[in-house]
């Protein structure tokens, strides 16, 4: 039914049920977040972060929509029934209850992605940490051979490269955070 057929009171009650609805999308996608953030599943936390962004671009379009009903008061209002005005009331209720859910949802989903970064932030630091021992162990290993019989290090060098049954085994080309993601 086009909005001009809609009684005002009518056009009230169906945007309070679309926010109701929108409220409870957000909610849904609220959950679905958490998931992806605790399972580290970027990509797809991407895409649903898009999709959510619709979702709130739309309750901001409702809102502006409802602004104008605010100033209104409330009993001065013509209702088809007593049961349409109830209806209305309950939808509203229950958009406040699915705010504060949607709200404090954000702020742990928000929490868990900062401790996640932490997480991992700090995985990339003992990496790092690690190469960098490796590498000094490394050279420490290439330089003692040529050290001892008082030559300089040449990378090549055919006694370095025998030391100790031949070169130090390299370090892993690749960084796997799988795990400290998931």
């Amino acid at each position: 039914m086009p909005d001009s057929q809609f009684t005002h009171t009518e056009r009230l009650a169906k945007l309070v049920e679309d926010k109701r609805a929108c409220l409870g999308q957000l909610r849904s996608l609220g959950g679905r977040q958490q998931e992806l953030i605790e399972d580290g599943d970027m990509t797809q936390l991407l895409t649903l972060l898009s999709t959510k962004q619709r979702f709130i671009a739309l309750l901001q379009s409702l809102e502006r929509d409802l602004a104008p009903f605010r100033s209104e008061d409330p009993d001065a209002r013509v209702w088809s029934s007593p049961q349409a005005r109830a209806r209305c009331a309950e939808e509203a209720a229950q958009c406040g209850k699915l705010l504060d859910e949607v709200v404090d949802q954000e702020r742990k989903n928000e929490s868990l992605m900062h401790q996640r970064r932490h997480a991992v932030a700090d995985r990339l630091h003992q990496v790092h940490a690690q190469a960098r021992a490796s590498g000094a162990y490394r050279l420490h290993l290439r330089e003692r051979p040529a050290a001892a019989a008082g030559r300089s290090v040449v990378q090549g060098d055919p006694q370095v490269e025998g030391y100790a049954g031949g070169r130090p085994p390299a370090p892993p080309t690749t960084l796997d955070l799988s795990s400290d993601i998931r």
